[in-house]
């Protein structure tokens, strides 16, 4: 499961091995939609100028020297008996 910040994933794969994703929506994202709305074009502006720092204030700030977390898929084990 991970934290975006503005909603919440939950990452599976399936026994075929296609990876599902599950999403529930921040209780707030009518608001940060429209917030998001408003600054997108000077944060796009600010990034293609090199200003890579997140714009994402809804996520929980990672603890010094820590890395963001990566999607893991979950393998379920395919039914016994299927081929």
């Amino acid at each position: 499961m991970i934290d975006h910040g503005f909603c919440v994933s939950l990452y599976v794969t399936d026994p075929n091995g296609l990876i599902l994703e599950f999403v529930v929506d921040h209780p707030d994202v009518a608001k940060i939609d429209a917030e998001k709305r408003t600054t997108a074009h000077a944060d796009l502006a600010r990034w293609l100028a090199g200003d890579h720092t997140s714009n994402n204030h809804w996520r929980c700030p990672l603890a010094p020297g820590a890395r963001p977390a990566r999607p893991r898929s979950l393998a379920l084990s395919p039914k016994r008996g299927r081929q």
